[in-house]
């Protein structure tokens, strides 16, 4: 009798202490699947990127640009991207935890692409017809430049510099002058490579992440062409503290009707200077089509996006909301 009170004493201390760690998954489940507004703007990361490429054989032989022009050149080709670094893009992003339920962040982010569309991501084929086209136009740009400076040189020998405006006219000299020097550079360096074979355009993107007042070094893990996406991790492996990481459940949720945006306003439209990285929860509504009717200073591609319950149901990728089991399969397959 009395080993048959223990056993059942030991079978009830067993149960109970399963219940209680049942209890335990099914509060901290739904303390994950639901958000307050502090923890919706703790997800938030204001993402900065630099995007460049490059066409060449080498790092000797090489043309650095901005982008590929409508006219199927290479616009604002230069011999340093010293210029090109000068405006970094800004857009928004979350801290995710690539397994769900699970604290398994390693400073991970879901963000936009730069520039927002897959479409700028597609590098060109026909290299070697767009730096004939790209030589030509800075040849003609050469022209007009040396045009421009003789002009100005006339100017400035017929007038003295107690004349009103001689010091702008100075100046304005000085800055034509520059531009005709780098245009000569660009030029002889495509006159180089028109003679190469085989040319290569590579992209190249520099991403930080700005949360907290503090500028975090990333790298990217993978890019998403069709949903607009890149997946980001800091170069340390670890988020701030204070960040909140969001499970992307790997089944999908209605995102139709009222709907809560967490970003940063105004990104894009002010200086890096002046651009504060404290998010705030907007209230929205979606479309059945998965469109956001919100005002575009507010909601930002890179958005996380909540039902009106807290629930993360997707991230809005500047065209609609990606549904969180998608973003799910791109955490899972990072690599």
């Amino acid at each position: 009798m009395e080993r048959k009170k223990r056993r059942i004493s030991k079978g009830m201390a067993w149960s109970l202490v399963a219940a209680v760690l049942l209890v335990g998954a099914l509060v901290y489940a739904v303390m994950c699947c639901f958000s307050s507004q502090r923890q919706m703007r703790n997800s938030v990361v204001v993402v900065q990127s630099n995007l460049w490429y490059t066409v060449g054989t080498g790092a000797d032989k090489v043309v650095f640009f901005a982008e590929v022009a409508p006219d199927s050149t290479f616009a604002k080709a230069a011999i340093s991207p010293t210029d090109l670094l000068k405006t970094p893009h800004l857009t928004s992003g979350f801290w995710a935890n690539r397994v769900a339920l699970l604290p398994s962040c390693s400073g991970r982010v879901v963000a936009a692409m730069p520039h927002g569309t897959a479409d700028k991501g597609k590098l060109p084929t026909d290299v070697n017809t767009m730096v004939q086209k790209t030589l030509g136009k800075l040849l003609a740009q050469e022209k007009q430049l040396k045009r421009e400076v003789k002009e100005i040189n006339y100017y400035m020998k017929v007038h003295g510099m107690k004349d009103e405006g001689y010091t702008a006219v100075l100046a304005y000299a000085h800055k034509l002058k520059t531009r005709l020097a780098e245009v000569q550079k660009v030029s002889k360096r495509l006159a180089v490579l028109r003679k190469e074979k085989q040319l290569r355009v590579l992209r190249h993107t520099r991403y930080a992440l700005l949360f907290d007042g503090k500028s975090i070094a990333a790298k990217c893990l993978r890019e998403d062409q069709q949903w607009g996406l890149c997946l980001l991790q800091t170069t340390n492996e670890s988020k701030p503290w204070r960040a909140n990481a969001l499970s992307a459940l790997p089944w999908g949720m209605s995102a139709a009707g009222e709907v809560r945006v967490a970003s940063v306003p105004g990104l894009g439209l002010n200086p890096l200077a002046t651009v504060k990285d404290s998010a705030a929860v907007w209230a929205a509504s979606v479309q059945r089509d998965s469109s956001l009717r919100m005002h575009a200073a507010l909601g930002q591609a890179g958005s996380p996006v909540f039902s009106a319950w807290g629930r993360f149901v997707g991230v809005y990728n500047g065209a609609g909301i990606v549904p969180r089991n998608i973003i799910a399969k791109m955490l899972w397959n990072e690599k």
